[in-house]
């Protein structure tokens, strides 16, 4: 990526702690590089050039090789890891624990928010078990997509020597931080960790290194199924990429005899009514959680928005 491109998409504004942000419009202002600028906004903001003792080109060049490596998914693409990524900053910036994070925690849940699922296959690790696939076999059954995924994240690190000015310790400390946030993203997981999130809720005391990781776990698995939170004209088209590429699946599912998932029948799937239960026992269980962790305005507008939401699919079915 040339110092052109990134000048001109340096210059196209953005908010990046709006929780109602549009990275698909990003993604076509940027022509396909949202999570470049996402990047080199957060990186500003946060300071991160100095603590990496980077600059400007580097980083673009860090956040287009992780678009790069990226498939062309319908819906698990860089323009979700960048969406992710605006997502988990917006959550936390607008936050009490904001001001409580060390740099070094900044810095790893951006990055892992913008691997979480680099190289994505496009199925789910019930797929890749149906099929005994050969991820399954290499990084084992549970988790297995995030152990994938957390192994590309580590490799696009080493190769661009994004963390080489930090020392070893501080280098190794965001590496496993990385790690810990990237297999938290495993939808299997969400209510164990949302639980171990609401257990701190009446002693939180975010000087507390254990607290801080169950908050920031809590953090990226709100970011991950943000889409249906944004106000509605974002979350439908999030919405269509997703069931679209669940149909995608489905039809693979029937072309090689497998059972086809529950969500993945394009001929028996009510999408709106599929919102509806994703909203309500998916989405909305983490966020009430954030909302009962850290109860403020912003918050509780995300759990309106849901609702809003919600209701209009309901219209729908």
């Amino acid at each position: 990526m040339d110092v052109i491109n990134i000048t001109s998409i340096s210059d196209i504004e953005i908010q990046v702690a709006d929780f109602n942000f549009d990275t698909i419009k990003l993604n076509r202002l940027t022509d396909g590089h949202p999570m470049v600028r996402i990047g080199i906004e957060i990186f500003k903001l946060e300071q991160f050039y100095t603590l990496l003792d980077c600059d400007k080109i580097e980083i673009a060049n860090f956040f287009a090789t992780i678009e790069a490596t990226y498939l062309e998914q319908h819906f698990h693409n860089a323009t979700h890891a960048a969406d992710v990524m605006q997502s988990v900053y917006s959550l936390l910036v607008n936050s009490p624990v904001n001001k409580h994070l060390e740099p070094l925690d900044r810095l790893s849940i951006v990055i892992a928010a913008a691997t979480h699922d680099i190289a994505h296959p496009g199925v789910n690790n019930t797929f890749l078990a149906n099929k005994n696939d050969e991820l399954l076999q290499k990084f084992g059954k549970e988790s297995t997509l995030e152990k994938f995924h957390f192994s590309i994240a580590l490799k696009v690190i080493e190769e661009t020597r994004i963390l080489e000015n930090l020392n070893q310790y501080d280098s190794s400390r965001v590496t496993a931080l990385i790690k810990e946030l990237i297999l938290a993203t495993d939808p299997g997981k969400h209510s164990i960790n949302t639980n171990e999130f609401l257990k701190i809720k009446e002693d939180i005391n975010l000087e507390n290194s254990s607290h801080i990781l169950r908050v920031l776990k809590q953090a990226i698995i709100c970011a991950d199924i943000s889409g249906q939170a944004r106000k509605l004209e974002i979350a439908t088209q999030w919405g269509e990429r997703v069931y679209e590429e669940f149909f995608r699946l489905g039809d693979l599912e029937m072309e090689l005899g497998l059972e086809v998932q529950k969500l993945n029948d394009r001929n028996t799937v009510d999408v709106n009514k599929g919102q509806v239960g994703f909203i309500n026992f998916c989405v909305k269980p983490v966020f009430k959680a954030w909302n009962e962790v850290f109860r403020n305005e912003f918050s509780s507008k995300i759990l309106e928005n849901l609702d809003f939401n919600c209701q209009q699919y309901k219209k729908l079915c």
